[in-house]
């Protein structure tokens, strides 16, 4: 393990089995956070740093757009036209993108610049599959569950309850995005979680790692 200490010259970075210099006073991890953040703001050139500036929007934007397609196709097909608008589109857009942007925040972004991230695969596909989960997964079972009592209410497609209607197995497979666009939607947030975290961690070895 790695450990940030801080003597008169500034800090250091100190690996276990290593002397601790004389005088150094080991940093909290929020101290060490702040110093690297702050390492990366005043970085030049700044365009290197997008993806420690612009990560959490980037990714949070990704999964909002494959979030709007996978609401917007269910709405369409439960044929729920104008109905409850905010109540379906914020729990199945907003809420995954704002979670999304954090998770990676805290989760991996922060993780990276703490040091504590020393396995490359292992960082970018948990980045990709929670990317892929929050922009894909779980917009699909929030907007099924979220259309499902408007379109109970309106009557504006046959349920499970009702003697002619659908059994839930096959109106779900009726309303949701086809295999195809939710392969493309899922591919898109893998690559854009994977790709952010692989660019994150090679700019922490290539410039904070010392």
């Amino acid at each position: 393990m790695e450990k940030e200490v801080k003597d008169l010259g500034g800090p250091v970075l100190v690996k276990r089995g290593d002397e601790i210099p004389s005088g150094a006073v080991p940093m909290s991890d929020n101290e060490v956070l702040e110093f690297q953040l702050n390492r990366v703001k005043h970085f030049q050139p700044q365009s290197q740093m997008v993806p420690y500036n612009y990560c959490n929007y980037i990714i949070g934007t990704a999964v909002a757009l494959s979030s709007l397609v996978i609401i917007s196709t269910m709405r369409r097909n439960f044929q729920l036209g104008g109905l409850s608008k905010g109540l379906t589109y914020g729990p199945s857009v907003l809420l995954p993108s704002a979670m999304a942007g954090a998770w990676h925040e805290f989760g991996i972004k922060n993780k990276i610049l703490l040091g504590r991230e020393p396995c490359s695969v292992c960082v970018t596909l948990r980045s990709a599959a929670y990317t892929a989960l929050l922009g894909v997964g779980y917009p699909l079972i929030v907007s099924f569950l979220a259309c499902i009592p408007v379109a109970r209410k309106n009557y504006t497609l046959p349920l499970a309850s009702s003697a002619e209607g659908f059994g839930y197995v096959k109106l779900v497979k009726h309303v949701i995005p086809k295999s195809s666009v939710l392969l493309q939607l899922i591919l898109g947030n893998f690559i854009v979680g994977s790709w952010f975290a692989h660019r994150e961690l090679k700019l922490f070895h290539r410039h904070f790692s010392t």
